[in-house]
């Protein structure tokens, strides 16, 4: 079952339009819990329209 907490990230994520910015070319890295490190891959730049997504 989906949380209410993924869902409001989702939104929060949405909101940021990060596909705008980031191409998908772009990959970056965060520390995750535990201190493994997660990369990145905002997609959509080319056409948000029919894709926006978030890899990790």
């Amino acid at each position: 079952m989906i949380s209410d907490q993924l869902y409001t990230l989702a939104f929060a994520y949405k909101k940021t339009k990060l596909w705008e910015t980031l191409r998908d070319t772009e990959i970056f890295a965060v520390r995750l819990s535990g201190g493994r490190i997660g990369f990145i891959s905002i997609m959509g730049a080319a056409d948000a329209a029919e894709l926006s997504a978030m890899c990790v």
